[in-house]
């Protein structure tokens, strides 16, 4: 990142996800690389997606490169699952993208900075997160090396055209970046906060 001007955005979308259970090959094989191929056909370009699977280096500190890569993101798409908010990883990334619309002014408006994909379990979220109106992605979440040939696999690529048309509309918007934005940050060495990490 170090060519990467440090006062703009380095990603378009950071994608949030809990990493346990049946959702993380998926988020990997399927759902990123097909954003990531729709969005190059709405913007025209190439994207810049980040996915801590991929996008963290050996030589970093995982809270501390996470932390600089959700600030310069422009874009937060949140995988929603039932373990998402129990994840105080997860729910750092999407309470520092809140905080960010209520300093943008966004927060009481139509537009959003986040775009949510809904993978399992939309009932049980906090009212916050209900003011979100997610894309719906619960009837084609497979895992499976043959999704690609799996009946949902139509309903997957439609939704996934729907999600980067409005991951695009966010992209496009000319939101000036502040490098003074407060990013949470959550060690194991102050427990009286959740500890950012990986799970």
């Amino acid at each position: 990142m170090s060519s990467v001007e440090h006062n703009d955005y380095w990603y378009d979308v950071f994608i949030s996800y809990s990493r346990t259970g049946v959702i993380k090959p998926w988020v990997i094989n399927h759902f990123c690389p097909h954003l990531r191929d729709w969005l190059r056909e709405e913007l025209g370009r190439d994207v810049r997606i980040f996915l801590d699977e991929q996008d963290i280096p050996g030589n970093e500190h995982w809270p501390e490169g996470i932390r600089d890569r959700l600030h310069h993101s422009k874009c937060l798409v949140p995988v929603l699952s039932g373990r998402y908010f129990f994840s105080p990883w997860c729910f750092s990334e999407w309470s520092n993208f809140v905080d960010r619309e209520k300093r943008l002014g966004l927060y009481d408006t139509r537009e959003s900075i986040i775009v949510p994909a809904l993978y399992h379990d939309g009932n049980n979220f906090p009212e916050e997160a209900k003011r979100y109106n997610p894309f719906d992605f619960r009837k084609c979440g497979s895992d499976s090396p043959n999704f690609a040939n799996h009946r949902s696999y139509p309903l997957f690529e439609e939704n996934i055209r729907r999600l980067a048309e409005a991951v695009a509309q966010v992209v496009q918007r000319p939101l000036p970046f502040d490098p003074d934005w407060p990013v949470s940050v959550f060690a194991p060495e102050n427990p009286t906060v959740p500890l950012l990490r990986p799970e």
